[in-house]
């Protein structure tokens, strides 16, 4: 049996459009995407760091 690929977890990061972010919040988000800002991949990805 041939099944279909789905995503079962995606991040919005990355895989929604700043316009269309921008259409569905009623407002420019330029500031709060969360790569704003950043200058090299290890910044960006330090972002997305966990604290305990």
């Amino acid at each position: 049996m041939k099944m279909k690929k789905i995503a079962l977890h995606t991040h919005l990061d990355g895989s929604l459009d700043q316009a269309l972010a921008a259409e569905i919040a009623g407002h420019d988000v330029s500031q709060e995407m969360i790569g704003h800002g950043s200058d090299s991949l290890a910044d960006y990805l330090s972002k997305f760091s966990y604290t305990n």
